[in-house]
């Protein structure tokens, strides 16, 4: 399997995306590092959970794709959860931006997913439990739930789950690092810090329930915060209806995510068993391994 991942995946990335030569080839290259690193949890009773992190535009739901794809062709049985299909209708953020604050309608952040049905989606995965379950979908174009779901497609038991999402993984934050605003978005719009605080409640509780569950953390590692910038506003312009306009319309978007982001860049070294260092180009480097290691 070793042997064949690499071409399997160069295809695969051939095939879906517009990466260039060196970004394919050392997404590739990544292959072989994963997939040696579940053989600890293999011959195991149920599947190995694992969760992929990292800043919004990093790569994860490429990398996701792709693994699971060189997983299935090689005969292993990998299901692949997005956290963002697990956002909160439109309407229920609405309802938070009225009872906690305006700035709860922006989905992304903790407390902007279905947090119960993505636990029970996991534990019907993990029992072999899914003859009725259905995959939800959430539209980004219209920010909200599409009211079509798919079932499952998967004939015989798992071996690997593999949930993406830009903060799996990430740790609570201490209170008091909440006081003094990290950009502009958190000093005009939340000068009390209710939005700060009711964000770190909802991660601790997405941490205390889903951390348990996870057999290993693996988070790809941007080198700064202008990179981030710089990734997000080149995937709206290969979009064919840009949702931001401009790279000022990215930047204030993504001032939503910054603080938590800026906290995984910081921590991850205490969470992540293997962590995925990115370049400026958004080329991946061999992981290295954090915890135990």
């Amino acid at each position: 399997m070793i042997d064949q991942c690499i071409p399997l995946a160069d295809s695969w990335l051939h095939e879906h995306t517009n990466l260039g030569t060196c970004q394919r080839k050392a997404m590739a290259a990544l292959c072989p590092v994963l997939i040696n690193s579940l053989s600890a949890h293999a011959n195991r009773s149920k599947p190995v959970l694992i969760s992929l992190g990292g800043a919004p535009g990093s790569g994860k739901s490429t990398l996701a794709r792709m693994l699971c794809s060189v997983l299935n062709q090689a005969g292993r049985r990998c299901q692949l959860l997005s956290l963002d299909d697990f956002y909160l209708p439109l309407a229920a953020r609405q309802a938070l931006a009225r009872q906690v604050h305006r700035l709860c309608s922006v989905r992304g952040v903790p407390g902007t997913h279905e947090l119960a049905l993505l636990l029970d989606h996991i534990e019907h995965l993990i029992m072999g439990d899914y003859s009725g379950l259905r995959m939800p979908q959430f539209d980004k174009t219209s920010d909200d739930r599409h009211p079509c779901t798919a079932r499952y497609a998967i004939e015989a038991p798992l071996d690997y789950i593999l949930l993406e999402g830009w903060l799996c993984g990430a740790p609570p934050m201490d209170d008091a690092e909440l006081a003094s605003p990290v950009n502009r978005l958190e000093s005009e719009q939340d000068r009390h810090v209710t939005w700060r605080r009711w964000i770190n409640l909802n991660l601790r509780e997405y941490h205390g329930k889903l951390d348990p569950m996870i057999d290993l953390h693996w988070f790809l590692k941007a080198p700064g915060w202008d990179s981030v910038v710089a990734w997000r506003w080149q995937q709206e312009q290969e979009l064919s209806v840009p949702a931001l306009k401009s790279k000022t319309e990215v930047e204030d978007f993504l001032m939503h995510y910054q603080r938590l982001v800026a906290h995984m860049l910081m921590t991850s070294n205490s969470w992540a068993d293997l962590i995925i260092a990115l370049d400026a180009s958004h080329c991946a480097s061999i992981p290295s391994k954090s915890i135990n290691g």
